[in-house]
């Protein structure tokens, strides 16, 4: 199928990403127009100059925050073409955890690198005649929850095997990821009818067992114990009381959002290299200390889990 005309603005800073969408896009559509904004401040002034795009495309790259927030100005300002924007997803944040908040913040095209003739026809034809099905907020649930619980089943056989193969260490990455999708999922599912529920369950956990190795499950030896752990945000948050340290003002500090600190304060979120320097920077003692805080929790966890 050959698109007559499209008109559309791609978010992206890297020429080359720009080029090659260009390039299907023109395989496509006999006229098309794609107009590129370097940031969304940029994007905000195009689109007051060209009010009746058929398209937009966002980079997954850009800070989350930013993302939400755009897409709320588009709910707001635009939402016949807040219904047609395409998350370009570049390789590093192919995560059904990452794709599932766009989605349900209404994002419901996606394109994964590297971008083809067939992705890309799928998602203008929809675009171009309105086929765009408007999904309800269980349905939407419903599929976000079926994309994190196959990554979270995945997640538990990977750090079986590397438990079974390594006799107990070195399962974190999996396991911090399993923790991560955890109250997402659960928050998702709950929003989603007991049958749906069921057969999600059922259908998905069945599917897995399929392919997964019982071998892996069992443990060939007896790992050593591993000493009981905090989570870095309750040492920060004993901290912070004992100096008297508000939320809003030690985030502040950290240039992170107040809602980030929480998160890592109820133990939700771990801390990265990153967080952990600027830890060092505004409270004291050392990036090294607060990273061995997060990897003693770590540890612990993951032989709560294979215990």
């Amino acid at each position: 199928m050959i698109i007559r005309k499209l008109e559309s603005l791609i978010i992206e800073t890297d020429s080359k990403t720009r080029l090659r969408l260009k390039e299907v896009m023109n395989q496509l559509v006999l006229k098309s127009e794609l107009h590129y904004a370097l940031n969304f401040k940029d994007a905000k002034e195009k689109l007051q100059n060209k009010p009746k795009l058929d398209a937009v495309f966002i980079r997954s790259s850009s800070k989350r925050e930013d993302i939400l927030k755009f897409l709320k100005y588009l709910n707001e300002s635009y939402p016949n073409l807040a219904a047609n924007t395409v998350f370009l997803i570049k390789a590093k944040n192919d995560e059904s955890l990452y794709i599932s908040e766009f989605y349900l913040s209404g994002v419901t095209h996606f394109l994964k690198e590297p971008y083809n003739v067939d992705s890309l026809r799928t998602i203008l034809t929809a675009i171009t005649s309105d086929k765009t099905s408007e999904k309800n907020e269980e349905q939407k649930n419903y599929i976000a929850s079926q994309m994190m619980l196959k990554e979270a089943l995945e997640a538990i056989d990977d750090a079986a095997a590397q438990l079974h193969k390594t006799k107990g260490r070195g399962a974190g990455p999996s396991i911090v990821l399993m923790r991560n999708i955890s109250p997402v999922l659960r928050s998702a599912l709950e929003k989603v009818s007991p049958e749906k529920y069921e057969y999600l369950l059922i259908t998905e956990v069945l599917a897995k067992l399929k392919t997964m190795d019982a071998s892996q499950l069992k443990k060939s030896s007896r790992s050593k114990a591993v000493k009981a752990a905090e989570h870095p945000g309750v040492i920060l948050a004993r901290v912070m009381k004992k100096r008297n340290l508000t939320v809003d003002n030690v985030a502040a500090k950290l240039q992170l959002e107040e809602e980030e600190l929480q998160s890592i304060l109820d133990a939700k979120t771990d801390l990265n290299p990153d967080i952990s320097k600027a830890l060092a920077r505004v409270l004291g003692n050392t990036e090294d200390y607060w990273q061995e805080q997060q990897k003693a929790y770590t540890a612990y966890q993951s032989s709560k889990i294979q215990n």
